[in-house]
């Protein structure tokens, strides 16, 4: 083997590992061992020339390790160049193309969403490379995996390719990579997924994990709620920040994928490319947050995201796996709108699913359900429900969606769905308009900030912060002072000093009124609840369809030229008057402004501050309120409040 091949069998090696500098650094020395020009301009004529005096293969296979590298470096174009440059020297000179060429012509099919063509010319690739060494059969078997991929993203069984690898990886042995194995333990978690085997062995994540592509989807799959392994917030919270902090992070888009699971916007997003499967596991990871606590979980996260899905490019690199998500996602979108049916338009995306995986489709026959049950057609509804029972992962019991739809129906031998359900369980029933079996003796109605214990003599007490304690503490049973201050009172910073008594007050009076259901003690600075939550109704939260509403996203996005400008709500906002309101006041004037109670004034002025829309000047009592020209203008206009703003978050 000569110098060049040598080298070049070791810069790849590189390359594919992700040792970015070694591999750099490798191609500058084969750059000057072949000749070729170091600058960006390879002209076909001089590379002919090269290749008539050395060997052809080593100069191909080394412009297009420097196109493999321009496409690490996000040089999209110039690599396409590059590789479509090789295919016609290949031709012109009428060689044989090398493994290199069909792989890396492979791999840009595979980027641009044409999976057909990518899986021919990675096939091409595993038949052109006889396995005479150690380093054979690992290129062999990289051919294989991105085959692999192919098979996966058609939504094509792929049982022979999958027998051909597990014989690459035994033949190689301890030789096998990380990087390799880890591919197909990420391929096995997705398509175990898809088939709804949920386990807890699956998912299940600790501190010696890889950070790497099988930890993030484990991630992902803990995120979403409507499995028994979903993992609360606080613990998904510690296991992400374990994974973050990973000196050996290896992971495909890395950034994109860590703001994916912290629910962060940036606007790094929008530059460069971002391959249209990693918006759309956005979309439907952030719609089921939404679902799952509207309050925390804002619409305004989820909503922009549509702007890229109309684009005929968008759609045109859609897996099938991409597709069932989508379609999904919009279905429980469109549940929500009770002004109109979108569903002709968004089965637009249903364009090849032939192959329908089980865990989407039984989500889905939920969708179809739950909106026949909303527009009263009774046979309908019972034609999915039939369907629901008869599917096979609807006695599954790692999935959550029986127990939701139980629920909703009212039957009674239903346990009830889990507490991370209940804000999607209640607005369901209201949506529908059902109101099943309740053995509630306290009411909490949000409407009037009433709470009603009908066991009790004295039994309606008004309180907007006793209301929002209770709401607080029945979602997490054990909470700290700080957040049920802020919830109650919209005070954003505790001192044990000025705010113990009140809270103390706050909890006499809640224990009085629970009595004899639930009683509230407090230690170590936390607040405990101890007995049957059961007892306790809260009613009249803002519906998820309320949120939904008139959003300016939705709306364009299912009309004729999608413009944003072209909404009925921009047009309303934009006709408008603005009122008179002055650009600095006092907390009390801003408070008869709005028209809303002290501590919802409290608590937009908190959200207003951490979005830099007000900020405060002096201190006490001489504390003024300085306006931005945008907060202004959205107070000015009533309506646009009544949308954006409710219960002291920006939606």
């Amino acid at each position: 083997m000569s110098k060049v091949s040598k080298k070049l069998q070791q810069t790849w090696r590189w390359r594919i590992e992700q040792q970015h500098e070694q591999a750099l650094e490798g191609y500058v020395e084969l750059a000057g061992l072949t000749g070729l020009p170091f600058g960006s301009e390879f002209k076909p004529d001089e590379i002919i020339k090269l290749c008539t005096a050395g060997k052809p293969e080593d100069i191909i296979d080394t412009i297009l390790l420097k196109a493999s590298l321009r496409r690490m470096q996000k040089s999209f174009s110039e690599s396409r160049d590059l590789v479509n440059l090789c295919d016609q020297l290949v031709s012109k000179m009428g060689i044989k193309s090398t493994y290199r060429l069909y792989f890396e012509k492979g791999l840009n099919f595979f980027a641009t969403g044409d999976f057909t063509n990518a899986l021919d010319c990675f096939l091409a690739a595993t038949k052109s490379k006889k396995e005479s060494d150690d380093y054979s059969t690992w290129e062999r078997l990289c051919a294989e995996l991105n085959s692999l991929l192919c098979f996966e993203n058609l939504g094509i069984p792929a049982t022979e390719m999958l027998r051909k690898i597990d014989a690459s990886v035994a033949k190689l042995g301890k030789n096998a990579t990380d990087g390799v194995l880890s591919q197909i333990e990420a391929y096995q978690l997705r398509s175990d997924f898809r088939q709804g085997l949920v386990s807890q062995t699956k998912i299940e994540l600790n501190s010696k994990d890889p950070s790497n592509q099988s930890t993030y989807f484990k991630l992902w799959i803990a995120r979403l709620p409507y499995h028994r392994y979903a993992l609360p917030q606080k613990d998904f919270g510690k296991k992400l920040a374990e994974f973050c902090v990973n000196q050996d992070l290896n992971l495909f888009m890395k950034n994109f994928r860590l703001r994916t699971l912290q629910g962060i916007q940036h606007t790094d997003d929008s530059a460069g490319f971002i391959k249209p499967s990693e918006w759309v596991d956005r979309f439907y990871l952030w719609t089921w947050c939404w679902l799952q606590d509207p309050n925390s979980w804002p619409l305004s996260k989820v909503m922009p995201m549509l702007e890229r899905l109309r684009s005929d490019d968008f759609i045109s690199r859609l897996t099938v796996e991409d597709q069932q998500l989508l379609i999904n996602t919009l279905s429980w979108l469109d549940l929500f709108d009770q002004q109109q049916d979108h569903q002709t338009f968004i089965q637009k995306w249903a364009i090849s699913i032939d192959n329908k995986f089980p865990i989407f489709e039984l989500e889905h026959l939920c969708i179809a359900y739950l909106k026949a049950r909303r527009d009263r057609e009774d046979h309908l509804a019972d034609s999915y429900y039939e369907q629901l029972t008869s599917h096979p992962l609807w006695h599954s019991k790692d999935l959550y969606f029986r127990m939701l739809i139980e629920e909703v129906r009212g039957d009674s031998g239903s346990n009830g769905s889990p507490n991370s359900f209940s804000s999607l369980t209640e607005n369901l029933i209201k949506l529908i308009g059902i109101s099943g079996q309740s053995t509630a003796a306290i009411s909490v109605d949000f409407s009037t900030f009433k709470i009603t214990n009908s066991e009790s003599q004295n039994s309606t007490t008004t309180s907007e912060p006793l209301c929002r304690a209770l709401e607080v503490i029945r979602k997490y049973h054990v909470t700290t002072k700080e957040k049920l201050l802020a919830a109650s009172f919209g005070l954003r910073s505790y001192d044990m000093v000025l705010h113990d008594q009140k809270i103390y007050n706050l909890l006499q009076r809640l224990n009085k009124i629970c009595r004899p259901y639930i009683q509230f003690r407090t230690k170590e600075g936390k607040i405990y609840s101890e007995g049957a939550w059961d007892r306790v109704q809260i009613v009249n939260r803002q519906l998820l369809s309320d949120q939904l509403g008139e959003n300016r996203y939705w709306r364009s996005f299912f009309s004729p030229n999608g413009s944003l400008d072209s909404t009925p709500e921009s047009r309303d906002v934009s006709s408008k008057k603005s009122l008179a309101i002055p650009g600095e006041m006092k907390t009390k004037d801003l408070q008869n402004i709005l028209g809303k109670s002290r501590a919802t004034t409290n608590r937009l002025i908190g959200a207003w501050e951490k979005q830099r829309l007000i900020k405060r000047q002096g201190k006490a009592r001489a504390t003024k309120l300085i306006l931005t020209p945008e907060l202004i203008a959205k107070i000015s206009n009533d309506q646009s409040m009544k949308n954006e703003f409710i219960g002291g978050r920006r939606l």
